[in-house]
């Protein structure tokens, strides 16, 4: 029963698992405030807000009941029920495979509703159950895919046929903007900063082990900063890393936050180190929307940001020569690098680009 016209005004409700601090999580909360600025309506449905600054906007519904456990089902499809139609809802945009796999078949049969879904990232097809799984997000009326990697990657994964929108992720512009312009001059030592949350696919104890083979000079230049809580045991694991090859002295930590910006300002450089390829990679786009250099892997979504800024910024990910190469050329041509950044990500990588296109697709 989903809709074939198109829409004139959106009610649109956004489901997502936890409301924290995550690429997919800052998406969905970009897109809220746009969509609610315009003559357009947004809700936003999830299991637990994480970021406090969402705990009394009315529009936000938190669960405080996972979508994973079946045993939720009959209570979530209520709450799901009840929300459609005190909100009048007429768009319904989920962004996770828990609540596609569950309750996508639902909404299809019940509701005259336009259902979009979107995948953030490549999917293993590592057996039949969990192939079933990935698919439940190809359920949607239209797809969205964060960016052309991805989409490229489930057409081929999942022979999907069907026309799936690529819509890269957009950078809030307004907030990411360095309003006290830093003035460095001939800088001799870097800070070297990864921003992305500590697990083990980001590549953090690579990024480390890399750093190991650099000669002594370059060593001397940087430190590295991260984010940490020391409590997973992967981050317990980096702890001991550090500690055991001496480089308490050239890594500091930073606690996770939610104004990131200002610790983007406190570097000089950012990385991805990501081992797996990103399905966006918006840390590339952040940084340089800050005038800071960023250096990122030759894969995924990353590389289809840098590629067309500046490839010289790229490095093989285990490759400890290609990453020391990637950094010598941002240390060499620093200024000219910072200095056409934020106009690149404004004309390609804004939020109002992305929140624009995606309205058109839940108009359509």
């Amino acid at each position: 029963m989903t809709q074939s016209k198109s829409i004139k005004k959106i009610n649109c409700l956004q489901i997502i698992p936890n409301l924290g601090f995550g690429g997919v999580e800052t998406g969905v909360k970009n897109l809220h405030r746009y969509i609610n600025a315009s003559s357009n309506n947004s809700i936003i449905l999830c299991q637990k807000i994480y970021d406090r600054t969402y705990k009394n906007d009315e529009k936000v519904i938190e669960l405080h009941l996972s979508f994973k456990n079946p045993f939720n089902f009959l209570r979530i499809k209520k709450i799901l029920n009840e929300t459609i139609k005190k909100f009048n809802i007429n768009t319904i945009h989920i962004s996770s495979r828990a609540p596609a796999f569950f309750y996508a078949s639902h909404l299809k049969k019940n509701f005259d509703i336009k259902l979009v879904t979107s995948i953030h990232n490549p999917f293993e097809n590592k057996n039949f159950f969990k192939n079933l799984y990935n698919k439940s997000l190809l359920k949607g009326d239209a797809i969205i895919c964060n960016s052309y990697y991805v989409k490229n990657y489930i057409e081929k994964n999942y022979c999907y046929s069907k026309k799936i929108f690529p819509i890269v992720r957009g950078i809030d512009i307004s907030y990411f903007k360095d309003t006290k312009k830093k003035i460095i001059k001939n800088l001799e030592n870097y800070t070297l900063f990864n921003p992305s949350r500590v697990t083990r696919w980001k590549g953090h104890l690579n990024l480390l082990k890399q750093f190991l083979h650099f000669d002594e000079k370059l060593k001397n230049k940087i430190t590295i900063k991260l984010i940490s809580n020391h409590s997973s045991k992967y981050e317990i694991e980096l702890d001991n890393f550090i500690k055991n090859n001496l480089l308490t002295s050239k890594v500091i930590f930073e606690k996770p936050t939610n104004e990131i910006k200002e610790l983007y300002l406190s570097a000089d450089i950012v990385i991805n180190s990501s081992i797996n390829p990103e399905g966006f990679g918006r840390t590339i786009s952040e940084s340089l929307a800050l005038n800071i250099p960023v250096v990122g892997p030759n894969q995924g979504g990353v590389k289809e940001q840098l590629k067309i800024f500046d490839i010289n910024l790229m490095y093989d990910v285990y490759s400890s020569a290609s990453l020391k190469k990637a950094l010598m050329y941002v240390i060499d041509n620093y200024f000219e690098i910072s200095s056409k950044s934020r106009d690149f990500v404004i004309n390609n990588f804004s939020l109002e680009k992305m929140a624009k296109e995606t309205l058109k697709v839940y108009e359509i």
